[in-house]
C-alpha cells in the first residue's frame, strides 16, 4: 500500500488504508466475477432509475446505442415536453 505522503507514487496514494483495502477488494472481485452479473445488475438498476426519471418528468430523451445511462442525457433534442404531460394547476 502506498503512503499517502507520497502522491507520485501510485493512484491509490493519498487514500486512507481501509479506502485502500475497499478498491483492493472491489478489484478482486471486478476480477472473480467473469460473468460479470454484478456488472449487469448495476447498468440495469441505472437504466430502470434513469428511464424512472425521464418519464416523472414527462420529458423525450432520445437515446443512441451508445448511451449508457450513466453520464446523463445530453442530446440537444431533451429537455422538450411531451404534448400528454400534465402539468400542475396554478389554481
Amino acid at each position: 500500500m502506498a503512503d499517502s505522503r507520497d502522491v507520485a507514487l501510485n493512484h491509490t496514494a493519498g487514500l486512507s488504508l481501509p479506502q485502500q483495502v475497499m478498491m483492493s477488494l472491489f478489484s478482486l472481485y471486478e476480477l472473480m466475477d467473469t460473468a460479470k452479473a454484478y456488472q449487469a445488475a448495476c447498468m440495469e438498476i441505472v437504466h430502470r432509475r434513469s428511464k424512472a426519471m425521464v418519464e416523472g418528468l414527462g420529458i423525450d430523451a432520445p437515446t443512441s446505442d451508445l448511451y449508457d445511462a450513466y453520464y446523463g442525457r445530453s442530446t440537444s433534442s431533451s429537455g422538450r415536453r411531451r404534448t400528454s404531460a400534465k402539468r400542475p394547476s396554478s389554481t
